[in-house]
């Protein structure tokens, strides 16, 4: 995107106003963690001191310095994440009068400022805490105040129950309020928050151990976990939607009868016969967290605007991870501008931003500009999905290890799930609920396409963690005899009727929100669990649950799949009734293959460092495949027609600083 100067203003005011906010929430519960690590840390010491010999020299001091020490880590911490994440500036393009690297590195010299400004001031605040804390702790007093408050408090049951009332009253506010909450607290203050809850119950039970001379911590949560480790109380099954918000079984149809039902509407024949063929794009989408995200929604949604005909080409998006999720996003943009197929061109122009610029009449300002997709696109990406998943990750999915019962509520997948579902309300704005209007991302995943409904089919790319396999969700079927022998399965329930020959196959789709489907492409453990899913499906796996993940893990490009499903639509060439069709892939995709970098401690992490790089450069060989295709002559050429690559490249790349693998930006 170009940045003028105007613009660079606008961002400079925005920052400036959010910048207070939460700058002030992130310094409260930083002090906050600080001073409840080191109060807790004082009140053990203090009891501790009761059980040995007064200490004197060295051992008095360290007694001392211990507390202050445990409390300080946190800002140090903070502070030096501010100064590591400050974006390094360009040498060299920058210096170029009109270099986009030039216009970039001026929009990120805020950033760059305030994140060393924001560096000092923590540093600030650690000199306060130490001189507050070491001053406090010295005194008699504040060790009789200690001593009387874990003699009145901390070693009495009733209060002990009390804390654990609080506990479960604030997990239940946060499974209520899975979104809202937490982006209030933002993600710094539910870290304080659990840092409050988690520090004062061990405190109770560090206490109890003191007097009672038994391990109540390793006997009690040891056993606890072990338990539920056992019993396998698993929260992780995949949400489904509710019978009344489901779609009407339909008998799941083949790609290619797909595509070809999808050819067959009467505005792509007749663009076919003035055209000479149909151009048809297909989509891939790499994952890489909520930047992938980003670029994938953002390009979509720009070329959308910019050519609203687009979306009438556009066949099919394979996403993985980040990418389904912005794939998800976009079409949940197109689905609230729902327009018919013969309503896309404006004046006969497919593209009229473009074609006045050319024309001399419009302004690059006008190409620039975000169009009403790529608007409620950005509203979407705006929201807060760290906080949330925060906020599920440690209260409550931290609260169901210790449970031998699954608690599905507890999922932290669930509140990613949530979150989105909510931003997708934003789109929506005053048309929210009116018919065909409704938030497409809160609806069951098999009703986002249909052959004549103008929207592209999303497919959503994970991994099977038994088999390995590529586990695509897909609202139509690959190949209809779901081979067990091949290394793509379609997530779906499999019958299977007779055998050889004479073998019949059915397929059911599996009713779970598109949210749901998103995100199980998204499936990063640790950060977001492994999801459990209940399918009858021996291509898949032969026992009655599947554990789904990223789908990065076995290619994180999307293009695998964008191939396989190539080659399947391909296949109707030449037939009597379909029109004469090109196929052109647009891949997402940043980098290039990786470098070893470092060697240090080679026998312990270069079998992980070589199992990283095997999963990364699956990548780059999709797209070297996908570019080795696009160069084999093609029997059908027309003189008559235009002709274009057939696959095209994107790259984004971090210019600037490395992009993280996370749910947020800065």
């Amino acid at each position: 995107m170009l940045y003028l100067p105007d613009q660079i203003q606008e961002l400079y005011r925005i920052a400036a106003d959010d910048l207070g906010w939460v700058t002030f929430r992130e310094f409260a519960a930083l002090g906050l963690i600080a001073i409840t690590i080191w109060a807790s840390a004082f009140q053990l010491t203090t009891a501790s001191l009761a059980q040995i010999p007064k200490p004197s020299g060295r051992l008095a001091f360290y007694i001392r310095l211990a507390p202050v020490l445990l409390g300080a880590l946190p800002i140090i911490a903070a502070a030096a994440g501010q100064l590591a994440s400050r974006p390094a500036r360009k040498i060299g393009e920058v210096e170029e009068v009109g270099s986009i690297f030039r216009i970039q590195d001026q929009a990120l010299a805020f950033e760059r400022n305030m994140l060393f400004i924001l560096a000092i001031a923590m540093l600030i605040m650690l000199a306060c805490f130490v001189a507050f804390t070491w001053r406090i702790g010295s005194r008699d007093r504040s060790i009789d105040i200690a001593s009387r408050a874990n003699n009145a408090y901390f070693v009495r049951y009733r209060f002990l129950a009390l804390s654990i009332g609080g506990i479960v009253l604030l997990t239940a506010a946060f499974v209520l309020l899975p979104d809202r909450l937490a982006q209030f607290l933002g993600s710094f203050g539910v870290i304080a928050l659990f840092a409050v809850c988690v520090v004062g119950l061990t405190v109770h039970f560090s206490l109890l151990t003191i007097r009672f001379a038994f391990p109540f911590i390793p006997v009690v949560f040891g056993g606890l976990f072990l338990l539920a480790s056992l019993l396998g109380g698993d929260d992780h099954e995949l949400r489904t939607v509710s019978e009344a918000n489901s779609s009407p079984e339909k008998a799941r149809m083949s790609a290619a009868a797909g595509f070809r039902e999808w050819l067959l509407q009467k505005p792509r024949v007749e663009e076919a016969k003035r055209l000479g063929e149909y151009p048809v794009f297909i989509v891939a989408a790499q994952g890489g967290g909520i930047y992938a995200a980003n670029n994938a929604a953002r390009f979509l949604a720009r070329l959308q605007d910019l050519c609203p005909a687009f979306r009438q080409h556009l066949f099919a998006i394979s996403g993985v991870s980040g990418g389904s999720v912005g794939s998800a996003i976009f079409a949940a943009a197109l689905r609230a501008q729902t327009a018919p197929l013969d309503s896309n061109a404006v004046d006969g122009k497919t593209c009229p931003k473009i074609a006045d610029f050319l024309a001399g009449v419009g302004r690059v300002q006008d190409i620039d500009a975000p169009g009403p997709v790529e608007q409620r696109v950005a509203s979407v990406l705006a929201t807060d999905f760290l906080s949330p998943l925060v906020a599920g990750f440690l209260f409550t999915d931290f609260t169901q290890m210790f449970s031998p019962f699954p608690i599905p509520a507890f999922d932290r997948a669930r509140f990613l799930e949530y979150t989105l579902e909510n931003a997708g309300d934003r789109i929506l704005g005053s048309q929210k609920g009116n018919g065909d209007q409704s938030n497409l991302l809160r609806a069951d995943y098999q009703s986002h396409w249909a052959p004549g409904n103008n929207m592209p089919a999303l497919l959503f790319n994970t991994t099977d963690a038994g088999s390995g396999k590529r586990a695509v969700i897909s609202p139509f079927d690959f190949d209809p005899l779901h081979p067990k022998d091949t290394d793509l399965c379609v997530l779906a329930a499999v019958e299977r009727t007779g055998a050889g020959t004479d073998q019949t196959v059915k397929s059911h789709s599996l009713h779970i929100p598109l949210s749901t489907a998103a995100f199980t492409s998204a499936r990063f453990p640790w950060v977001t669990p492994a999801a459990t899913v209940s399918v009858r499906n021996d291509c898949i796996t032969s026992h009655p649950q599947a554990r789904l993940v990223d789908g990065g893990y076995v290619e994180n490009s999307g293009i695998e799949t964008a191939l396989d499903l190539v080659e399947k639509l391909n296949a109707i060439k030449g037939t009597s009734d379909a029109p004469r069709f090109r196929i052109y892939l647009l891949s997402l995709v940043s980098g290039q293959f990786g470098d070893h970098g470092s060697f240090m401690f080679g026998e312990l992490m270069e079998p992980v460092r070589a199992l990283l790089s095997t999963r990364t450069s699956r990548t780059y060989i999709a797209l070297n495949h996908a570019t080795s295709i696009d160069r084999r002559p093609d029997p059908e050429v027309t003189q008559s027609v235009q002709r274009f690559p057939t696959f095209g490249r994107t790259d984004i790349t971090g210019l600037f600083y490395s992009l993280p693998l996370g749910w947020t930006l800065s």
